[in-house]
C-alpha cells in the first residue's frame, strides 16, 4: 500500500513492525500505532494530507485500528543525510548528473541546493524554538 501511494516498487520500501509493542494511548492499551514515513521527494503538505487520510483508512480497514488511535509522522531528510550502500543520496545524484551531462559544474549545483535547503531548515527550526 505504501509503495503504491508513493509510486515506488515494493523493493524500495522498507517496513518495520513491532507487533507486540506495549503502547498506552489515551489511557488504554487498545490497538494503536505510530508510523513514520521517510521520503526524499514525496513529502509536502498536500501529499501528506491525502496520504494521511488514505493510510489511516487502510489501517482501520485492514488492522482494525481507528485513525484517532495513531500518529503518522512524515519526514523529508536532506539528500546528504540519507544513504544506502555506503553512499549518500546526494553523492548518487551528483554521480548521475555527471554521467548524464558530463559537466562537473552541474553536479555542484545539486550540492549547493541541498546545502541551502539544509540551512533553511536549520534556520526555521531555530526560529520556531526561539518563540
Amino acid at each position: 500500500m505504501i509503495a503504491k501511494r508513493y509510486g515506488r516498487t515494493e523493493e524500495t520500501v522498507c517496513v518495520s513492525i513491532d507487533h507486540s509493542a506495549c503502547m498506552v494511548m489515551g489511557g488504554t492499551f487498545d490497538g494503536s500505532y505510530m508510523l513514520t514515513i521517510t521520503s526524499l521527494s514525496m513529502i509536502s503538505p498536500t501529499c501528506n494530507k491525502r496520504n494521511a487520510a488514505l493510510i489511516s483508512e487502510w489501517i482501520n480497514n485492514n488492522l482494525g485500528v481507528v485513525g484517532t488511535r495513531g500518529y503518522i509522522r512524515f519526514v523529508d531528510p536532506d539528500f546528504a543525510n540519507y544513504a544506502t550502500g555506503g553512499t549518500t543520496m546526494l553523492d548518487l545524484m551528483e554521480r548521475e548528473e555527471l554521467t548524464r551531462t558530463g559537466a562537473a559544474e552541474k553536479a555542484g549545483i545539486i550540492r549547493d541546493k541541498s546545502v541551502k535547503r539544509s540551512m533553511s531548515r536549520h534556520r526555521s527550526k531555530k526560529e520556531r524554538t526561539s518563540y
